[in-house]
């Protein structure tokens, strides 16, 4: 029971609360306690009973920008060239009129919740602070939160000490990676080692437990680790070189493998039978011979190789008389530098012949490191093939065919360690390898070895501990100066100009100078296509549009023609298609356009059917189309337009030039025959509001949405004929009742299948033809 005092009265009616009142005027329930609760209308405001005066407080206000007055704020800004609504939205949050009109540049309050303070300096946030220091955002956010540094080592002011977490053999080390990578143990096995509480040596023994002691300067070792401890060397290093055929002493005391910059290979010719193979290795010519006797003896050979001659050799004269025959026939041609020998290799074989006239299977461009499935010795360790080695030594096998493509000897190119990994001292610290130096500063490895080793930067640039060194002219990036103003973007430049941001980036890339895009400089004009000089008839014209002119002929057309094949005295003829005198129905007409205006039709439609051989008659409509098609199915809707049957929807279609989904569409929207034709006009809906049993609609969609009915039910219905009532029955309406030959059907659809007729055949013909039942079934019989 509502007490009265909580009763509401609005027009002389009392409601017992807000959502009654609301459902009295058909209002929202939501949108009429969001007026009276929070925007404190009256109740006869938020029913729109009365209307609500509005005092317009800030666009009608003199306003004063550079000392000129204006009458509102609105004037100002259309004034200087922006929006108003930016402006007051400015003006709103607090802008000064000068800040807002861009008069001066905008001072932005440091938020004391995120600001830092670091070198003396407050800066707003952790972004500021890291364009403050040319250093990436994610770098500084990742030094400080996942590394711990505090803000003045993250940004290079503070040195950081390196953080020992792990003593192992007196050696320090800063993660278990680098303990892995020096003692050369699984990462896993040193984790799961520590966890039990072992160190030093049972922590980084070798887990190879049947591994032998070594002797290095008379001095014997449980283990190549322990060793490896003793002398201070990287175990992975050592255990490859000796894997490699080193003696302990080399592998120990030498501090790196010999240099792969410069040294020499072999270019080599090998003749049998009179026909000569050009070949190339980088290792003992004697080794590289017996490689090829091992592939002949094999039998896996292509056809028409030196292989194949070898073995034919052998099977000839047998294998000891051939091998001193070929070694007697093997010739050293020439000791180029490594980066050389694909060249030379092409070189001999175009000098000897040996692609066309030999053994070589190609010209020579598949060098060494390239060759897949053939015998690949590491030292004195043989390989049946360089992804065997990979596999062998652990590494990618496209690694190793880079780094043998790059000049390295196979012994360098399976040990990365002392190739790539080198140890790096950095400001009194020795790191192992220069990815545990990028990752000790927070820097992705990857970036860090592109600048140092590629882009040539200081450590302390590629560390982002020093500004990056400055970059050539970039479009978007630096300072650029144009008679003593300074922009700082090819942006700034567009703005003020007044030009579409990019214009000026775009005129770079054309190859505009600054004096060009400026104005200062006129940009020479490129010369067009039809400027080309044209002779006609003994007179030289200066170009095409000139001659095209002179005859009176628009250019368009006279290019048009030129292009489609006419001669030039043909194209230069200014004849009128519709200039054509034809006959029809007994009377003579001047012209196409004449005939089309007696009958009332477009003349292009007229001109273009009398084009496709359509005789005079057929194009006005007197006589039916030509054969549109030349077989017209059984089940085919005829059609009648205008008095004139047609015998298909396509045939109708075709002859009044509309596409056939066009027409469906239109027929399917509620337009009739002579719509869907373009006969006549559609007439256009428009969302008009309406009112049912009482209650305001403001459109189809505000009904359907009020209804609780699904989106364009309304319209659909309406479009099949129901009026406005049965268009808003919420639920399936009722079966229409059809009456035929004395026999009522429940609806259409019944009828259709009691006549084993096609239901959308019997619809079309009665809803869109407008066709009585009776006429409808017979046309489809």
């Amino acid at each position: 029971m509502v007490s009265e005092k909580n009763k509401i009265v609005v027009n002389g009616t009392t409601y017992d609360n807000i959502k009654d009142l609301a459902r009295a005027f058909n209002l929202k329930y939501t949108t009429v306690r969001a007026r009276i609760k929070n925007l404190g209308w009256t109740y006869e405001q938020a029913v729109n009973l009365k209307e609500r005066k509005v005092e317009h407080k800030g666009n009608y206000s003199e306003v004063t920008v550079q000392g000129n007055t204006f009458k509102s704020m609105s004037h100002a800004a259309i004034h200087y060239g922006f929006k108003p609504e930016r402006i007051m939205e400015r003006i709103r949050r607090g802008w000064t009129i000068d800040e807002a009109f861009e008069l001066v540049e905008r001072s932005r309050p440091i938020n004391n919740r995120y600001s830092l303070t670091v070198g003396g300096k407050v800066y707003e946030n952790q972004n500021a602070l890291a364009s403050a220091f040319n250093l990436s955002p994610n770098t500084l956010k990742a030094r400080v939160s996942k590394q711990g540094w505090t803000y003045e080592q993250a940004v290079g002011l503070e040195e950081r000490p390196r953080e020992i977490k792990y003593t192992v053999c007196g050696l320090g080390f800063e993660s278990m990676r680098e303990v892995s990578e020096h003692f050369g143990v699984l990462r896993e096995t040193l984790h799961m080692r520590w966890n039990k509480g072992l160190r030093d040596d049972d922590l980084v023994r070798s887990e190879n437990s049947a591994e032998k002691p070594i002797t290095v300067e008379g001095t014997k070792f449980k283990s190549i680790a322990e060793a490896c401890r003793v002398y201070d060397k990287v175990y992975a290093t050592i255990k490859g070189r000796l894997d490699n055929g080193w003696t302990p002493e080399q592998a120990f005391l030498i501090d790196s493998m010999e240099s792969t910059a410069d040294y020499t290979g072999f270019i080599y010719k090998i003749e049998v039978d009179g026909k000569p193979y050009v070949g190339q290795t980088r290792r003992d010519t004697q080794l590289r011979l017996s490689e090829h006797f091992e592939c002949a003896l094999s039998g896996d050979f292509s056809d028409g190789s030196i292989h194949e001659a070898i073995r034919n050799l052998i099977d000839s004269i047998g294998e000891d008389l051939a091998i001193v025959t070929v070694s007697d026939a093997f010739e050293i041609l020439e000791e180029p530098h490594h980066t050389k020998l694909n060249e030379r290799e092409m070189h001999f074989i175009k000098e000897f012949d040996s692609f066309r006239n030999g053994y070589n299977l190609n010209g020579g461009t598949h060098g060494i490191g390239t060759q897949h499935g053939k015998a690949f010795f590491v030292g004195n360790i043989r390989f049946k093939s360089i992804a065997e080695a990979a596999r062998h030594y652990e590494i990618k096998a496209a690694t190793l065919q880079f780094r043998l493509k790059s000049g390295m000897k196979p012994e360098d190119a399976v040990n990365p360690d002392s190739l790539l990994n080198e140890r790096i001292e950095f400001r009194g610290v020795q790191y192992e390898t220069k990815k545990s130096l990028a990752k000790a500063y927070g820097v992705s490895y990857s970036n860090f070895h592109n600048r140092y080793e590629q882009l040539g930067w200081t450590l302390e640039q590629a560390l982002e501990l020093e500004p990056a060194p400055a970059r050539p002219f970039a479009h978007n990036a630096e300072e650029i100066e144009y008679k003593g103003n300074v922009f700082n973007s090819l942006s700034h430049i567009d703005e003020h100009l007044g030009r579409a941001t990019g214009y000026s980036s775009g005129c770079l890339s054309k190859g505009w100078s600054l004096e060009e895009i400026f104005g200062d400089a006129e940009r020479p004009k490129q010369e067009a296509w039809n400027r080309k000089e044209i002779e006609y008839d003994g007179v030289v014209y200066p170009s095409q549009t000139a001659l095209a002119d002179e005859f009176g002929i628009e250019r368009k057309v006279f290019e048009h023609r030129l292009k489609s094949g006419w001669e030039l005295k043909d194209a230069l003829k200014n004849e009128n298609h519709s200039k054509r005198s034809v006959q029809c129905e007994g009377v003579q007409y001047d012209s196409i356009r004449d005939l089309a205006r007696a009958y009332k039709l477009d003349g292009e439609l007229v001109w273009g059917r009398i084009n496709r051989k359509w005789t005079p008659e057929q194009a006005v409509g007197v006589h039916p189309e030509p054969n549109l098609r030349s077989l017209t199915p059984t089940n085919a809707v005829k059609v009648e337009v205008e008095g004139v049957e047609y015998s298909s929807v396509e045939a109708v279609c075709s002859y009044y030039g509309v596409d056939k989904s066009t027409y469906y569409g239109r027929l399917n929207r509620g337009a009739t025959v002579e719509q869907a034709l373009g006969l006549e006009d559609i007439p256009v809906q428009k969302h008009t509001a309406f009112t049912l049993n009482g209650v305001y609609y403001a459109s189809h969609t505000d009904a359907e949405r009020r209804l609780g009915l699904p989106e364009g039910t309304i319209s659909s219905r309406l479009k099949l004929g129901k009026s406005i009532q049965e268009a808003c029955v919420v639920g399936n309406l009722a079966k229409k009742a059809i009456e035929y030959k004395g026999v009522t059907y429940e609806s259409m659809q019944a009828l259709a299948k009691h006549l084993n007729v096609p239901y959308k055949k019997l619809h079309y013909h009665v809803k869109a033809m407008k066709r009585s039942i009776d006429d409808a079934v017979e046309r489809i019989r």
